[in-house]
């Protein structure tokens, strides 16, 4: 069985080379799932025309044979859905067309690369774009086929002393050492991951915490949370490098797309040279286009929704990406999930409650808050618009009591973790949601 997309990202070994920009027929690298045949004119072809797999869940892969060397027809077909890989280096040769880096001010840099470098004493040497500071790092990727989903692959190096959320978390104040934070996003303002990350591990397991995989400010955790590679703690205070393997998934269609990674580790004076501190790379980046979201069954939505509240942080960012891989789809799940099912009728029953609240006696209106009160989560987003919205003060009024008395008794973690969610969806259900989960929620 092939090993789930979420969890497990092995890069290819022959990445492909060529600009994002230049035909697709360039672009595609080897396939990931189909057997390398024997000659070599037939690896040529499946080089440049074969499909990358992306499999998203426990799905075998079948092979469809190349018909000839000039007409090449190789597919990947799984139970769950396939994309095109439009993008792959391991910058063995350096970096590829379409990257850009800039300082903190702004200003245009030139783009850094390290090769055969092992951050990780006795484990995989990496070429990588970097060593990075306060740097933001761009792919721009265009002509982009038709598509519904993103992918984006690739090893993420933290290097040297970062400290994640410093002492700032625990003792109540920041010792010049956090946070040390790297975010993620795409050109249209969707921000995927924003977390802090720490390399400092103690032999009696206190250090310096992080945020990730939750975003900052939210979650804490221990030192090197996820991370895929890291070295072992040795007595006293061990600063080293770490390794996240990342895989994320958004919902997208545009027909090209900007890929950003922002470096932010705190220095309270700017070391010389400025990486001889703290640092970060990139390692074996990859993009592919999906047509076609995952389909979701209840089942399935039920434990990735569970898996949200997880104590277990990674158990946590995997459901965040299995479910942004429905697409916009999801959003009735989800809406279904905090609100409960649509009820016909429902609308112009709350309609006519809402207007009831500034109507008549004392009596009335409270009979009328009573039964929005009785109708339960269903009438929160209703609530929050006239809450802000309405003209009468009453009405208003009403209607944030309302919403305290209809909070949301989930505690745990899931809220945040539900915000980033909509946040990466980004679509306008979401973002409506977003305010109403976020006037709502604790």
């Amino acid at each position: 069985m092939v090993a789930d997309v979420l969890n497990v990202y092995h890069p290819p070994h022959h990445p492909m080379k060529a600009s994002p920009n230049t035909s697709f027929k360039k672009q595609i690298p080897r396939s990931l799932t189909v057997q390398e045949p024997m000659e070599k004119n037939m690896e040529r072809s499946i080089i440049t025309m074969a499909f990358c797999a992306i499999l998203l869940g426990d799905a075998m892969a079948k092979e469809v044979a190349p018909q000839s060397e000039t007409a090449v027809s190789t597919s990947i077909k799984t139970a769950h859905l396939a994309g095109l890989c439009v993008y792959a280096s391991r910058f063995d040769e350096g970096a590829t067309d379409g990257w850009a880096r800039m300082s903190s001010q702004g200003a245009p840099k030139a783009l850094a690369v390290q090769h055969a470098v092992e951050p990780v004493a006795g484990k995989s040497k990496f070429d990588f774009l970097g060593e990075y500071f306060r740097d933001t790092v761009r792919l721009n990727i265009d002509k982009l086929p038709e598509h519904q989903l993103l992918v984006v692959e690739y090893d993420l190096l933290i290097l040297k002393t970062w400290g994640g959320d410093g002492l700032f978390g625990q003792q109540g104040k920041n010792l010049d050492n956090a946070p040390d934070r790297l975010t993620v996003s795409l050109g249209d303002g969707r921000v995927l991951t924003d977390a802090t990350f720490s390399n400092e591990i103690r032999a009696d397991g206190i250090g310096f915490r992080q945020s990730f995989p939750d975003n900052i400010g939210d979650q804490s955790h221990s030192a090197c949370t996820g991370a895929w590679l890291q070295a072992k703690p040795g007595p006293g205070v061990s600063y080293m490098a770490s390794v996240y393997r990342l895989r994320l998934v958004v919902p997208h269609s545009a027909d090209s797309v900007v890929i950003e990674f922002k470096g932010q580790p705190f220095e309270s004076r700017m070391p010389r040279p400025e990486t001889s501190n703290e640092s970060w790379g990139l390692a074996n980046v990859r993009v592919f286009t999906v047509a076609q979201p995952v389909k979701l069954t209840q089942d399935k939505f039920d434990q990735h929704w569970a898996s949200l509240a997880a104590k277990d942080p990674m158990k946590a960012w995997k459901a965040r990406w299995s479910l942004t891989s429905a697409g916009p789809a999801v959003m009735k799940m989800i809406r279904e999930e905090i609100y409960g099912p649509e009820v016909p009728g429902m609308a112009d029953k709350v309609k006519h409650l809402i207007k009831q609240l500034d109507q008549g006696s004392f009596q009335q209106r409270e009979a009328a808050s009573q039964a929005l009160r009785d109708l339960g989560s269903a009438v929160r987003p209703v609530l929050r618009t006239a809450s802000i919205n309405h003209k009468s003060p009453e009405v208003r009024a009403r209607a944030v009591d309302l919403l305290q008395q209809l909070k949301s008794k989930d505690v745990g973690p899931r809220p945040n973790r539900l915000r980033y969610l909509l946040e990466i969806i980004g679509s306008d259900e979401a973002k409506s949601m977003l305010k109403s989960v976020g006037a709502v929620s604790p």
